[in-house]
This record gives C-alpha cells, structure tokens and sequence, in this order.
C-alpha cells in the first residue's frame, strides 16, 4: 500500500510541475521565433536570460518597443487689435456732400496707423494696426474674427465751444470698408488673408452695428500665431451726410470679437 501512494503522489508532483512549466512554454524561444512580437507572445515580461528571440544567419531577432509623449493643449487668444486713424475731413464736406470719404493714413509723428488717442470704451487698441489671433488649442476647429462699430460721437463733447447741436454733440453714421491684407507672420502651413468687407456702424451714438466676419480660418488651418498690419490705404471710412457736424474730434469704438470655430454663430450687436 505505501509503495502505490508513493507513486501516486509522484504522478500529482509531475502534473504540478507540467502545469507550472506550461506558460513558460509560450515564450519566444520556445515558439522559436526571430520576433517581433505580437499581443499574446512577446518578451515584454521575459525575465529569463536566453530566453527572447532567436537570431540565426538566415533570419535576424528583431524586436518593437514604443516611443511616446503627450501634448498638452494651449489656448485660442485675441492679442492684439489695431486702432485706426483716419485724419483730417473737412466741414464743409460733411455738411454739404451726401457721402464722404477718407482713406487710412499714417500718424504725422511716428508713420503708424493707428489713432493717437484711447477712447472713452475702447483702451485695446494698439497704434501699430496690428491684428493677431494665436491658436495653441491642438484642434485644428479653425476660427473667426467678427469685427462691428459704433457711430462716431464728439470725443469730448464737453470741450465745444459756441455748439448749437445737442450738449453730446452730433452723430456721423456710415461704414468701415477693410481691403484685403495679407499676414505678415503666421505659424500654419499657410497664410490666412482677412476679408475684404465693409462694416456698417449702429444708427445711434454708442450702438454697435451688425457683425461681419473680417478674418476666418477654415478648419485645420490658422495654427499657432496669425498676424496682419493694417497699414496706409488699407481700409477707407465713408461717412453720411450730415448738416449739424461740429468742428470736433469724432471717434467711435471698432468691436472685435473672436470665435472659437469657423461656422460658430455670429454675436449680437
């Protein structure tokens, strides 16, 4: 009776050891393979020595190992928005013509474009006539720059002398005409142009008119820094009529409002 329990309990030894053994089995050498490897059979874990791929003459070991890292999104921003100066317009234009017109120029003092005054609600602009949009987002969505204006209104209506027009002053209406201009730096595998496009100012002092869209970058386009210069003859302001314009500095507030995506919706006056 012990010689046949002895052997039995051998037998149970042997399965252990065979069922032990039996994953190691399916490693690359024993499946005798030069690699790489796949899901279920590669030297990943292999902690073995001599125990990875084989390599003979006719058929070198090779192995895949992975390279990885993680981008980590940044932001869409509006950086930068250009004043515009527009010069000197006559009275006499204003009060007898039925539209006038005056081109963007350069400051006298330092050959810019943009005005040389902040306004009482607009303290953005810069006097380079420089617009910049930057996308760090890593979507490649696109965007849109909607640009919208004010009529002008007296910038110090307080500072008229012998006025007969309202204690605000009058209030010239009319439209922003932005030609077409070309970035002169931009980060993307192509430079976004802006629009040409006229935009109409609000009927009353202080209303912003409707929304057009200046500046537009299509889907998978307008990576990284956009920027382009408004520079002399670039944009044209055409003003109505009117006969109780004062002799006064008239200023009016440009809105530019950026959007997050190219088809997003236009934002309310």
């Amino acid at each position: 009776m012990r010689k046949g329990i002895y052997f039995a309990t051998l037998l149970s030894l042997s399965a252990i050891t065979l069922l032990t053994v039996s994953p190691q089995l399916v490693g690359a050498a024993a499946l005798n393979t030069a690699g790489p490897g796949k899901a279920d059979t590669n030297i990943s874990e292999a902690t073995t020595i001599g125990e990875g791929f084989l390599s003979a003459d006719a058929a070198p070991a090779s192995a895949n190992s992975t390279a990885e890292f993680t981008v980590t999104p940044g932001n869409l921003t509006l950086d930068r928005v250009p004043d515009f100066q527009f010069g000197d317009i006559k009275t006499s234009q204003l009060v007898t013509k039925s539209t006038t017109t005056a081109n963007l120029n350069s400051s006298s003092n330092d050959a810019k474009t943009g005005g040389t005054s902040k306004g009482k609600n607009a303290f953005d602009g810069n006097s380079d006539g420089v617009l910049q949009v930057t996308d760090y987002r890593g979507t490649n969505a696109g965007w849109v720059v909607y640009g919208q204006i004010t009529p002008f209104t007296v910038l110090n209506p307080t500072s008229i002398e012998g006025s007969k027009t309202a204690a605000n002053g009058s209030t010239l209406t009319g439209n922003l005409t932005l030609k077409a201009v070309t970035p002169t730096a931009f980060d993307g595998d192509n430079a976004i142009p802006t629009k040409e496009v006229s935009v109409i100012t609000g009927d009353k002092g202080g209303q912003l008119g409707s929304s057009t869209a200046v500046w537009q970058a299509a889907v998978d386009t307008g990576q990284g820094q956009n920027n382009v210069k408004f520079g002399a003859g670039t944009a044209t302001l055409t003003l109505k009529r009117n006969a109780h314009t004062d002799a006064q500095t008239y200023q009016a507030t440009l809105r530019w409002t950026l959007a997050n995506v190219p088809a997003a919706e236009v934002p309310a006056g």
